[in-house]
């Protein structure tokens, strides 16, 4: 398999180590969002997509989606990547094999921005994997792991939308349903600063409350990256009373016209049946 990455790795650097002797950017950053194909390496693994968002000049939030795992995690760059055209970086990420088990990567690695706001990276690292029940109680949960990607990097420059103006907007009212507690509901979010807020969300037979955390900060007309937690509970009547933690990990977009779209999934834990299950919402509404 390792010759198999290598060639993979040289055809992605080929176009960019071909024009190397170009200057690197008119104005020494790079550009701060990035849609990026992986291959082999977590969360989007063996092969998928994933997003990422520059916090910092340093540092990036990611989240992906593969054909047997999904996550997200950050890398930070151990060099400037805006002073040069290769940059190293280090990490943490979490996943989610779908049969239902989970993954931790920590990856070193090395990234090459070339032109046309391309990048190619290769990581390597210590990959950790909970085994699943019945599994060989012998068995290694750690192992060495390879990954690389190629990314195309878009929008404003890394720390420049720092420089814009956040939402004014303090209250959102939304419609949600996912496989979390309540499945569907109407939900009020008073924000207490654009990059956070306090929710509550109340269904037909359940309710939830928690908070949400925005990175960057909310800003209209922006896609930013949302976490945070929620407490949940179901009730069927004469039967059971149900509850769950939540843990989302997803995106969020605020329009300019201030209408809401959050899509978002994470590991949440039932205590009635000691499980834990990966739950998804999607969530539409309006701030104000």
């Amino acid at each position: 398999m390792s010759r198999n990455l290598l060639a993979i790795f040289l055809l992605l650097f080929a176009p960019g180590l071909l024009t190397a002797g170009n200057r690197w950017s008119s104005s020494g950053g790079i550009k701060a969002q990035s849609v990026s194909v992986k291959v082999f390496g977590p969360p989007a693994w063996p092969l998928g997509l994933s997003y990422g968002q520059m916090l910092t000049e340093r540092l990036s939030l990611e989240l992906g989606v593969g054909l047997l795992s999904s996550g997200a995690g950050f890398d930070y760059y151990l060099t400037n990547p805006g002073e040069g055209r290769f940059a190293f970086h280090t990490g943490f990420y979490g996943g989610y094999i779908y049969d239902s088990y989970p993954i931790f990567h920590i990856p070193v690695g090395v990234s090459y921005f070339g032109n046309s706001n391309f990048q190619y990276s290769l990581n390597y690292g210590l990959l950790y994997e909970h085994l699943r029940p019945g599994a060989d109680p012998n068995s290694s949960k750690f192992s060495p792991w390879l990954g690389l990607s190629i990314s195309k990097r878009f929008g404003q420059e890394a720390g420049y939308s720092r420089n814009e103006s956040a939402t004014d907007e303090k209250n959102i009212v939304s419609a949600r349903a996912g496989f979390v507690f309540p499945l569907a509901g109407l939900g009020y979010e008073r924000l207490l600063s654009p990059n956070l807020g306090l929710e509550a969300t109340i269904g037909f037979i359940g309710a939830s409350a928690g908070a949400n955390v925005y990175l960057p900060a909310m800003r209209p007309g922006q896609l930013g990256f949302k976490t945070g937690f929620s407490y949940g509970v179901m009730v069927i009547p004469m039967i059971a009373v149900m509850t769950s933690a939540y843990v989302p990990i997803g995106l969020n977009y605020l329009s300019r016209s201030n209408f809401v779209l959050s899509v978002d999934a994470g590991p949440q834990y039932w205590p009635s049946g000691r499980d834990y299950l990966l739950g998804f919402s999607v969530k539409v509404g309006k701030a104000f």
